[in-house]
């Protein structure tokens, strides 16, 4: 599953990447530009922008329209919509910046290429194959897992939402078949008495 962000979706995209998922960035802020490369690369939009997303779906373009606020539950919303998860991290992250894959490599690899203090105090680095950004990780890795850590919360939280009224129908459902039991009628078709 591949996905494309318009610039509202921009801090969602990155965190989409950080755990695993391709999420391309957008070429432009140009909405036609972004229907035309989310039908190029055959992409699902990302988008807040309620307009550019109903000419999105009339365009035969997947779109998903974001209900939730802030960063963590708008990842989490994404993650459960599409049936996705948050375990990835940080064994299959993708670049932040550009999406693409990161390789973890040997520290004398990236010597020179990084602020010498970073080179000196870490032995974790990680390059882009894409963009060729190099990661390692740093003073903000403990922010990062935090964040992390509320996103799956919130996915945890939809998920048993979801759950609860899946059973809650299911409940009502049965209960309306009794129900018609009770009044002597037959069980509606797909339902036990």
């Amino acid at each position: 599953m591949r996905f494309l962000t318009d610039v509202m979706m921009k801090k969602a995209g990155r965190w989409l990447r950080m755990l695993g998922h391709d999420v391309e960035p957008a070429e432009s802020e140009d909405d036609d530009a972004l229907l035309g490369q989310a039908r190029r690369g055959g992409l699902i939009l990302l988008t807040k922008d309620v307009e550019l997303h109903e000419r999105a779906q009339k365009a035969g373009i997947q779109s998903f329209l974001p209900t939730k606020k802030g960063n963590a539950k708008e990842v989490a919303e994404i993650l459960a919509h599409f049936g996705l998860n948050a375990d990835n991290f940080p064994s299959r992250t993708r670049c932040p910046e550009c999406n693409g894959p990161l390789k973890e490599v040997e520290k004398k690899e990236v010597e020179g290429r990084i602020p010498q203090k970073s080179f000196e105090s870490h032995e974790r680095f990680w390059v882009c194959g894409k963009g060729g950004h190099i990661f390692w990780e740093g003073a903000h890795w403990k922010n990062i897992g935090e964040e992390v850590g509320k996103i799956r919360e919130e996915l945890a939280a939809i998920r048993g939402k979801i759950a609860a009224e899946k059973n809650l129908a299911a409940t009502r459902g049965e209960l309306s078949a009794g129900n018609e039991m009770s009044a002597g009628k037959e069980p509606a078709a797909g339902t036990e008495g």
